[in-house]
């Protein structure tokens, strides 16, 4: 075999198996420092600042039952793109963020990039990452 031959050959396998993205991919969440084992923790993912933390504007979401201090969930399929996420515990199981008569939050919640909102809610920006392969990320709660 010709040296051109060999070397074309070796060059198209690897270009063939450099795992070009397939636009598709998996995203894993663990939500960390749950204190108690009472209702569900809610997940919402967004792809928009238009919409961003508004109930009914997520683009995927899921409710996980708690039964332990760190619950596992993995959404699969997405395309490419920039994500945020937020997650609630909703320890009384009314599917609602309950806060008390200032607006504060009763229910332990969380952000992507562990943001930690100081005086108001976080913008997308503040809690946005890129989806360009399988990603695993950890959310811990905020009590």
């Amino acid at each position: 075999m010709k040296f051109e031959t060999i070397l074309a050959s070796v060059l198209l396998a690897g270009l063939t198996s450099t795992g070009t993205s397939t636009g598709k991919h998996d995203l894993e969440i663990d939500i960390a420092n749950i204190k108690n084992t009472k209702g569900t923790v809610a997940v919402g993912i967004y792809n928009s600042e238009h919409g961003f933390l508004t109930k009914g504007k997520e683009f995927k979401t899921k409710t996980i039952k708690v039964s332990g201090s760190t619950v596992h969930c993995e959404f699969t399929d997405l395309p490419d793109g920039k994500y945020a996420v937020a997650v609630f515990h909703d320890e009384n199981s009314d599917k609602k963020f309950n806060t008390n008569m200032l607006g504060l939050p009763k229910e332990a919640y969380g952000f992507s990039n562990n943001f930690k909102p100081v005086i108001s809610k976080p913008k997308f920006s503040d809690t946005e990452f890129t989806l360009n392969s399988d990603k695993k990320i950890t959310i811990k709660l905020i009590h």
